[in-house]
């Protein structure tokens, strides 16, 4: 089909990406997905939309989901979040999915990305060097992340992004690879004006995958095969100092204060975390409801679970591990299958991988280094939730759309 008939979803989708970390926009980014969405669903066959490999998980953990209200503690309030989480979540990746018909499509939706970065840290920069906050212990406030939809919300997109704009580094133009080097210098000044400690440990979980699957690849093509091994090293070094920096900031466990400063402080947030309590408790609970849990909806199990009288309600909030928290939600039955979900993903990353063609194997190393950002966010925290879950879903509908174009292009030139 010709580029045209495409116009309007792909700019539909290219929009949603660009406003999706804006916080104020709700109206916009609802309005452009579903009508991206609608357009898309209505080109779908013109589209030459190819098969999704991994339709048969992704239709089991929906409908899990979507059947957890049969049995949820609170019935509307599942079926909420269900409109929320998981029909939105599973629109933007048909959308991305459908409209990632080539390289110069998707370059172009990684361009909104990392436009968005760099928008949305000018922002922060204005608000934090400019208008100028006191500290970084944010309040109501004295909070400059207002239009980011909050620090932890935008830590976690920034890490998420992270790949997609090593990716536009890598295989684009010139032009391309300067926004996309400005956008990772912005990703890492927000990331560190966040103040949260898991950006640091996520992103060297990333460049290790990334890097490792890239080294591998071009071992034998490399002239000093020891160099990357000392940058890798480099880059390691540098995101554990500057993780020792943010932990003197940040108190390991906020029922216990205790004043450390470098390696110790990091070594103390490592030993004495407050989520390990935070985790005791939720695990504790799991056994009630083993199989099933107690219903969709990252905020019901607090709903339905008494409060430890000496926690504050940030605490209580939810598990603050995306896993424990689908444990709770859906019980064994629902976290296999999530588990099996994100497995079928990273498999089909790897048959890229391992392809011959350069690209195709590039996209895998970049979507094997976004779950690893999805799963390394969100082990200490939960945001597989609104803006963050439709960015994953984005990203994910992106990398396999193309992919499997790509690897239908590339087996039809060997056959």
């Amino acid at each position: 089909m010709s580029g045209n008939k495409a116009a309007p979803g792909f700019i539909a989708l290219a929009l949603l990406l660009f406003v999706l970390p804006l916080n104020h926009v709700a109206g916009l980014r609802n309005t452009l997905l579903v009508a991206g969405f609608a357009i898309s669903l209505w080109q779908w066959r013109r589209l030459s939309v190819p098969s999704l490999p991994i339709r048969w998980p992704l239709l089991a953990w929906s409908a899990c989901v979507l059947a957890s209200a049969a049995w949820s503690f609170d019935p509307a309030f599942s079926l909420r979040e269900v409109k929320l989480e998981l029909l939105l979540g599973l629109m933007i990746f048909a959308l991305a999915y459908s409209q990632s018909a080539t390289e110069q499509r998707t370059r172009l939706l990684l361009r909104a990305v990392a436009l968005a970065v760099i928008v949305t840290a000018v922002l922060a920069f204005y608000r934090i060097v400019i208008v100028g906050v006191p500290s970084y212990h944010w309040d109501e406030v004295n909070d400059p992340w207002g239009w980011q939809q909050g620090f932890v919300t935008y830590s976690t997109y920034l890490v998420l992004a992270f790949p997609l704009l090593l990716g536009l580094l890598w295989q684009a133009s010139k032009m391309d690879r300067l926004l996309a080097a400005a956008a990772v210098l912005c990703a890492l000044w927000a990331g560190w004006a966040t103040q949260n400690r898991m950006v640091w440990v996520s992103l060297a979980a990333v460049a290790m995958v990334g890097g490792g699957l890239w080294y591998i690849q071009a071992f034998w093509r490399l002239r000093w095969r020891f160099a990357p091994l000392m940058l890798l090293g480099g880059v390691m070094a540098g995101l554990v100092a500057v993780f020792s920096q943010v932990t003197e900031n940040r108190p390991a466990n906020a029922l216990a204060p205790t004043a450390v400063s470098g390696l110790q402080a990091a070594v103390q947030t490592l030993e004495h975390s407050e989520r390990f309590v935070i985790w005791h408790y939720w695990l504790s609970r799991v056994p009630e409801h083993l199989w099933l849990g107690v219903g969709w909806g990252r905020d019901l199990p607090h709903r339905v679970y008494p409060k430890p009288p000496e926690w504050p309600v940030l605490f209580f909030a939810h598990a603050h591990n995306v896993f424990i928290d689908v444990l709770l939600q859906l019980g064994v039955i629902g976290l296999t299958l999530f588990i099996i979900l994100l497995a079928s993903a990273a498999r089909r990353f790897w048959q890229y991988y391992r392809s011959k063609d350069a690209h195709l194997a590039w996209l895998g190393i970049t979507g094997l280094m976004v779950l690893t950002a999805f799963a390394s966010k969100n082990f200490t925290d939960d945001m597989f939730w609104r803006t963050d879950a439709l960015f994953f879903w984005a990203a994910l509908g992106m990398l396999l759309g193309l992919g499997e174009r790509l690897l239908l292009r590339t087996t039809g030139a060997h056959e």
